[in-house]
């Protein structure tokens, strides 16, 4: 569909309850209603994909109060719009895609919904504190954001503690009968309390994480070390950490993660070994520990025998082992080059003294002979 809507076209629509327009994605349909237009109609369902709205978040828009399915993707809109809408939106509605935009907003830091399943923000301008809430859908998408602690956006820091009350993921949950993605790449996290203060108390967000089964920070600037908390979420099934700047020990009770399939550690820089216990997941069928700093030799048995490409462990100068043939490398020294270049010169001073001083003895007869 192409062409230009005016509300002289929506005007007679009085009982519509459902709004579906879609076209291509050059936006070749293009509203052209007046800023201040109320419309007749209040929808449930609103679906504009790349139809060109406009730069402003219009009146005819702002007053659907009883909205439960949006789309509203790649729409033009790049107006600021008021946390009041968005706390009303998200508190009546199901699913809500709101991506490929430029809207401006903070989000409301609570939201009361326990219908909400399906949020994608994503290549947006949101900013503010971490929308915890959202952990109660199913589907999260908010990449490319600028939450303050969330992550190729600007987000950076260590990563959250709350992380490791993921009620669902600790004791498990018999209704969880597909997996729940919170997906938060393409930003930079920063280290915030999970503990909110706010209008003169503080929101505890540590209990809104209860559906999630797989947690992607991949692709931030997180700093720190590995969070062992996350080894309490029994029950999770992926774990990405990868290219961030995670640093010190990989946990060893990573082996408590009895559940988990995947595990991408890649382009970090954790040092140490590779815990033993790694070879207890027997379910794992994906793992890259690629591009850090480990060594020692790597764990074997279990499932760890046959994930034998040695590309999941490329980039650690020193391991060795399995699916390695080479011996452990001997670690360069951590002193000063001009140390090492004075420990030289002594120790070759003292072998030349040695050297002189036997040489002198033999010249002169001098022999020790044991007595028997």
């Amino acid at each position: 569909m192409e062409g230009v809507l005016t509300e002289t076209h929506l005007a007679n629509l009085t009982r519509v309850d459902s709004f579906i327009l879609t076209t291509y994605p050059n936006r070749s349909l293009i509203f052209n209603v007046n800023q201040d237009w109320a419309p007749p109609f209040r929808l449930k369902t609103l679906v504009l994909i790349n139809c060109l709205v406009g730069l402003y978040f219009p009146v005819w828009l702002q007053v659907q109060t009883h909205l439960s399915y949006v789309i509203l993707s790649n729409a033009g809109i790049s107006d600021t719009i008021e946390e009041e809408w968005f706390a009303r939106l998200f508190s009546n509605s199901w699913y809500v895609d709101l991506s490929n935009n430029s809207i401006n907003a903070k989000l409301p830091l609570e939201v009361h919904s326990e219908r909400l399943d399906v949020v994608d923000l994503s290549r947006n301008r949101f900013e503010g504190y971490n929308p915890l809430w959202l952990t109660n859908a199913t589907d999260v998408y908010l990449q490319r954001n600028s939450f303050s602690d969330l992550s190729n956006n600007n987000l950076i820091g260590s990563i959250p503690k709350c992380f490791h009350n993921f009620t669902a993921l600790k004791y498990g949950n018999a209704t969880l009968d597909y997996e729940y993605l919170f997906e938060v790449q393409d930003n930079t996290i920063g280290e915030q309390t999970m503990l909110v203060g706010t209008k003169g108390r503080e929101l505890e967000y540590s209990k809104t994480f209860l559906k999630m089964k797989n947690i992607d920070l991949s692709r931030n600037k997180l700093t720190g070390e590995f969070p062992i908390g996350l080894c309490n979420l029994a029950f999770l099934d992926t774990l990405n950490l990868s290219r961030n700047h995670l640093s010190g020990n990989i946990s060893d009770n990573i082996g408590d993660l009895r559940w988990l399939k995947s595990l991408d550690l890649s382009f970090n820089k954790f040092s140490g070994p590779i815990p033993r216990s790694l070879s207890s997941l027997t379910l794992l069928n994906h793992l890259n520990l690629s591009y850090n700093n480990l060594s020692g030799r790597i764990p074997t048995g279990n499932q760890l025998q046959t994930l034998n490409d040695s590309s999941n462990y490329e980039g650690n100068p020193f391991l060795c082992g399995f699916p390695f043939q080479q011996a452990v490398q001997e670690k360069p020294s951590l002193l000063p080059h001009h140390i090492l270049e004075m420990v030289m010169i002594r120790k070759t001073s003292c072998f030349s003294i040695l050297a002189l001083l036997w040489d002198s003895l033999w010249d002169f007869g001098v022999f020790v002979v044991p007595w028997f």
